[in-house]
C-alpha cells in the first residue's frame, strides 16, 4: 500500500504552492505595465472626414493625401510631483490665509528642530532609505496648547485665631457646709493679639447651680474680669495654651443673709479652636482653676477641673 503512495507521489510531482504575498504583488504590477503598455502601443482610429457643403468627392470618399499614423502617446519618464498633481486637480485655486506673526515664530521653531524646508515631497516614488531630517511640508497651523486646568481655588490657612468668642464653662465648689457647688459661667473673650502669642480679655458671668440652687436654698451669683496670656499655632486647627487669672465680686447667700465678697481666680487653659469657615470658629479647651472667695473670717479657695465650649468669630 505504501508502494502505491510513494509512486503515485513520484507521478503527480510535487504540489503548487500558492505565491507569497510580494510575488503576487510583484505579478499584478507587471500585469498592469503590460495592459498599460498595450494600451499605448495601439493607434487610435483617425476620426473620418466631415461632409459639407464645400467637400470635394475624393474628401467624401475618403480620398486625398495620404492618412498619417497617429503617434503613440508617450509613458511619462519622470514622475508627477505633489505640486504638479495639486496643479492638476479641477478644484478652483482657494487664496491663501496670511500667515500671522504667530504662525512664522511656530515655523521658525520648526526649522530650529527639523531644519529648513526642502522640496516637496515625491508621490509616484519613494526614496531607498529616509534623508536624516525631514522638514515637515505645513497644511495647517500649529494647534494651541490648552490651558492647563484650574483647581478649584482653595481658602487660605488662617494665619490668626477667632477675634471674639462666646463660651460656656463649668466648674465645681463647695458652701460654708461643705456642701457641693456647681457654676454654670458664660464668658466674651476678646483677643486683640492672636497669631503666635494670645492676650485675652475675658469677662464672665456666673450662677450656682447644684441641689441648694434646684430647691430654692439659694442663687449665688458672681461676674469677673480676667486676663489671659499664652501660645498658639495658626492654621485651620489651632491648638493653643493659655495661663488666666482676674478679679471679681461674688453675692453669697447664708441664713438668709447675702454677703458681697471679693473674688479672685488662677487657672491654666489648654485647647484648639478649629476653624469652619474662613470667619467662624470652634473653641474647645479643659484646664484647671483656683477660685478663692474673701470671707470676712478667711479666705476660702477650691482646686476644680474646668471645662469651656464656645463658638468664636
Amino acid at each position: 500500500m505504501s508502494a502505491m503512495f510513494v509512486a503515485a507521489a513520484l507521478w503527480l510531482g510535487p504540489p503548487a504552492l500558492p505565491d507569497l504575498p510580494a510575488e503576487r504583488a510583484a505579478k499584478a504590477r507587471a500585469a498592469a505595465e503590460a495592459r498599460r503598455d498595450e494600451a499605448a502601443a495601439t493607434p487610435e482610429p483617425e476620426p473620418e472626414p466631415e461632409a459639407g457643403p464645400n467637400a470635394s468627392p475624393k474628401d467624401a470618399a475618403g480620398e486625398g493625401a495620404p492618412i498619417q499614423p497617429t503617434p503613440a502617446p508617450q509613458k511619462p519618464t519622470t514622475p508627477l510631483t505633489a505640486g504638479q498633481l495639486h496643479a492638476a486637480s479641477p478644484k478652483d485655486d482657494v487664496p491663501l490665509k496670511t500667515a500671522t506673526p504667530a504662525e512664522l515664530a511656530s515655523w521658525g521653531e520648526d526649522d530650529a528642530i527639523y531644519g529648513a524646508q526642502g522640496a516637496a515631497d515625491e508621490a509616484l516614488s519613494q526614496p531607498e532609505s529616509p534623508p536624516p531630517t525631514h522638514a515637515p511640508t505645513r497644511t495647517a497651523t500649529r494647534m494651541k496648547e490648552a490651558d492647563p486646568l484650574e483647581t478649584p481655588l482653595r481658602p487660605a490657612i488662617p494665619k490668626r485665631s477667632a477675634a471674639f468668642v462666646f463660651g460656656y464653662r463649668i466648674f465645681q465648689t463647695t458652701d460654708a457646709f461643705a456642701r457641693p457647688q456647681s457654676w454654670h459661667v458664660g464668658s466674651l473673650e476678646v483677643t486683640p493679639v492672636r497669631r503666635w502669642v494670645r492676650f485675652n480679655l475675658i469677662t464672665e458671668v456666673g450662677a450656682e447651680g447644684g441641689a441648694a440652687a434646684r430647691s430654692g436654698d439659694r442663687a449665688d451669683l458672681f461676674m469677673m474680669q480676667k486676663a489671659g496670656l499664652g501660645a498658639q499655632y495658626p492654621g485651620w486647627l489651632t491648638p493653643f495654651v493659655e495661663f488666666q487669672g482676674g478679679a471679681g465680686m461674688a453675692r453669697v447667700e447664708l441664713f438668709d443673709r447675702n454677703d458681697l465678697l471679693l473674688l479672685w481666680t488662677l487657672g491654666v487653659d489648654a485647647g484648639a479652636q478649629w476653624a469652619v469657615t474662613r470667619w467662624m470658629w470652634i473653641h474647645a479647651a479643659v484646664g484647671w482653676i483656683r477660685p478663692t472667695f474673701q470671707r470676712p473670717e478667711r479666705a476660702i479657695y477650691h482646686d476644680s477641673f474646668t471645662f469651656k465650649l464656645g463658638i468664636g468669630f
